[in-house]
């Protein structure tokens, strides 16, 4: 008989192989909406060899490595409100559930402080989980789940035409923001490495915004400008400058509108994109013109797939 409960119980129990990766924000907890494709997995993401999926019943749990070095979890869901937590499982070390349950495709991020750190700059750990599939009716148990340092992240926001707004960076689905000093600087203090999307709004500015994209250690946040409500924004390359004198290297800033779906670009003063790496889409850019360079191409993709026309535009 207790070989036949064995056997029923084992057959329950389906075991497969889940890729996430990691990423995101400090104190999550506002609404918003997140990219939640598959991301690319980082030195501390959890990869396909890395983690297990166990099906049983409800809801889900992590296994957090190296548990007991970390004090004061906390759990956000990207893009829900601030109820979620992390509940120890009575006997099983570094494991703990998510409550309340939940269900769908979602982003996590778990943060801890290093135990006995007094600084609390040093002492920050995270990851971000990005495109958990949860099911309705069974349990996710994800395996190596691993914590690394959080970062800072750093950047500038410049306005044209220039004002004395302040404008407000956040991370898109969380209530994790800070304002840019005078000079438009900011730093997200405390974010786990892994993919962000990064919003950023000013009063009498239109909207600017950094796609999802990796930040590890050493990334660098691309500087963005936000143009005024007045100023119309056409699909491709928009440029609201002065006149460029004639056989001057210039450095220019261009406003970018992708068509609707659009996710990456690439761009160049040369009409063959061909051979250019497709980035993640921005509001704007940046660009070194040479002497006799005044043209400027772009063209945008679906993540590297199913490229867009070329769209170009003639500084004056």
């Amino acid at each position: 008989m207790q070989n036949t409960k064995k056997l029923r119980s084992v057959t329950k129990l389906l075991v497969f192989s889940l890729g996430v990766a990691a990423g995101s924000c400090a104190n999550p907890g506002e609404k918003g909406s997140t990219d939640q494709r598959p991301v690319a997995t980082s030195p501390t993401s959890i990869t396909p060899s890395q983690a297990d999926a166990v099906v049983a019943a409800g809801g889900l749990t992590l296994s957090i490595q190296e548990a007991a070095k970390y004090t004061q979890y906390k759990v956000y869901v990207v893009g829900e409100d601030d109820r979620f937590s992390l509940r120890p499982l009575a006997g099983q070390d570094g494991v703990y559930e998510l409550i309340p349950t939940l269900s769908g495709r979602h982003d996590l991020i778990v943060l801890a402080n290093l135990a006995g750190k007094t600084d609390a700059a040093s002492s920050s750990h995270g990851i971000r989980l990005s495109g958990i599939e949860i099911p309705s009716d069974k349990t996710l148990a994800l395996q190596n789940v691993s914590l690394s340092p959080t970062l800072d992240l750093k950047g500038k926001i410049l306005l044209q035409p220039a004002g004395a707004a302040l404008a407000e960076v956040s991370v898109v689905g969380t209530s994790f923001k800070v304002s840019v000093d005078a000079s438009g600087n900011y730093t997200l203090p405390k974010v786990p490495i892994g993919n962000h999307e990064i919003k950023v709004t000013c009063t009498g500015y239109q909207s600017g915004n950094l796609a999802q994209a990796p930040y590890s250690p050493g990334s660098l946040v691309p500087n963005l400008t936000l143009f005024a409500d007045t100023l119309t924004l056409d699909d491709g390359l928009n440029y609201f400058g002065a006149t460029l004198a004639k056989d001057t290297a210039v450095r220019v800033t261009l406003g970018v509108k992708a068509p609707d779906g659009y996710t990456s670009m690439r761009y160049g003063t040369s009409s063959d994109l061909s051979l250019g790496n497709w980035e993640n889409l921005r509001t704007s850019i940046e660009l070194n013109l040479k002497e006799q360079e005044r043209a400027v191409f772009i063209q945008f993709s679906r993540d590297g797939r199913q490229p867009s026309s070329i769209f170009s535009k003639l500084m004056p």
